[in-house]
């Protein structure tokens, strides 16, 4: 006779257990009931349990990172509910990995003055600025009144070591020296926030230059641009012969031609904010320091095979003749593409 499997013992769970479980999903059942039978292993009681304890039921060697980062998502929400209900005594706050930070009132109060100036996503980029600055001086135990330019250079050094980019380390930076300054303003800070963070703090940003196209293939590309009668293949051309960005290209309205004074039909192309409203970005005078504020392209159904500068139009600006407005759907169909990546044009038959 094969030997019997030896059953598992049943597994009693006390009652705020019971109720939480059965308003869980069955994959996070399933780790509380793993985390009481390993209790109940190590002899322990919710009533005794500590930090320590549950860390360790973290880091057993028998665990993968993957497995113990789920147990640690799925027992936060119920140590939670038990804390609500005075079952444990410790806060689960400590088991996080990245510990809750709450800003103190001058913190809030300097970012309330951000919201009335700044998007909600640069506002929330200031935030975890200050939560990871505000962290650090908790765990070095300073106070903001207090800070010198040592401190603030092994802060410096910190972000360093946790390996930023040096983009996102200019922003921590940045951020947090705006904090500085208006904690001057407001009498807090006795030091010079611009001495506790110098110019020479801030990294140098690397190079990415792009990788031009050799000349055959930039000329085979044009040539297969000109050809096709697809808009977003016009547009891809307007960007090539003018210079303008992908956000100026996108802002472009449809009936977009002018006539300047001299019977001249042309384009202005707005700027490439996209915060102004589409009636300022078209009345703002042209300027020399953005010469391609004022482009003036053909957009006529025949293409953009004649884009040539004509200067003359105004300071700073381009004009290129165009001999009708534009005409043709808005919501143009997508060529195919060949394997090289460049689009097949689609030619047009002369008119006979």
């Amino acid at each position: 006779m094969s030997p019997k499997k030896s059953r598992r013992s049943p597994l009693r769970l006390p009652r705020v257990t019971s109720r939480f479980l059965r308003r869980c999903p069955r994959g996070q059942r399933a780790i509380v009931r793993l985390f009481h039978r390993w209790m109940n292993a190590q002899q322990l009681t919710l009533s005794r349990l500590t930090v320590a304890d549950v860390q360790h039921f973290f880091d057993q060697p028998s665990l993968t990172q993957g497995t113990r980062w789920r147990y640690r998502s799925e027992l936060l929400p119920y140590l939670y509910w038990l804390y609500a209900r005075r079952s444990i005594e410790f806060l689960p706050d400590q088991l996080r990995l990245r510990h809750r930070v709450r800003l103190p009132k001058l913190a809030c109060d300097f970012l309330s003055t951000l919201e009335s100036t700044r998007r909600p996503w640069t506002c929330r980029g200031y935030r975890g600025s200050l939560a990871h600055f505000h962290r650090w001086l908790d765990k070095e135990g300073l106070a903001l009144h207090k800070l010198t330019r040592p401190a603030m250079s092994r802060w410096c050094h910190r972000l360093l070591e946790d390996g930023l980019h040096p983009s996102s380390r200019t922003h921590r930076l940045f951020d947090v020296r705006a904090y500085l300054r208006w904690l001057a303003e407001q009498g807090v800070l006795s030091a010079d926030p611009d001495d506790l963070i110098r110019r020479s703090d801030f990294p140098k940003l690397p190079s990415y230059l792009p990788r031009p196209l050799p000349p055959d293939v930039d000329r085979e590309l044009q040539r297969r641009l000109a050809a096709s009668e697809d808009l977003y293949h016009r547009g891809l051309l307007l960007m090539r012969n003018t210079g303008i960005r992908i956000g100026e290209l996108a802002a472009i309205e449809h009936d977009c031609l002018r006539i300047d004074p001299n019977g001249v039909p042309f384009s202005r192309f707005p700027s490439a904010s996209f915060t102004t409203s589409a009636s300022f970005r078209s009345t703002l005078p042209p300027t020399s320091s953005s010469p391609l504020f004022n482009v003036a392209v053909p957009l006529c159904a025949a293409g953009c095979s004649k884009i040539r500068p004509v200067t003359g139009l105004a300071t700073g600006s381009t004009a290129v003749p165009c001999t009708e407005r534009a005409r043709g759907s808005t919501s143009p169909s997508r060529s195919p593409r060949t394997a090289s990546g460049i689009p097949t044009p689609r030619v047009s038959s002369p008119a006979a």
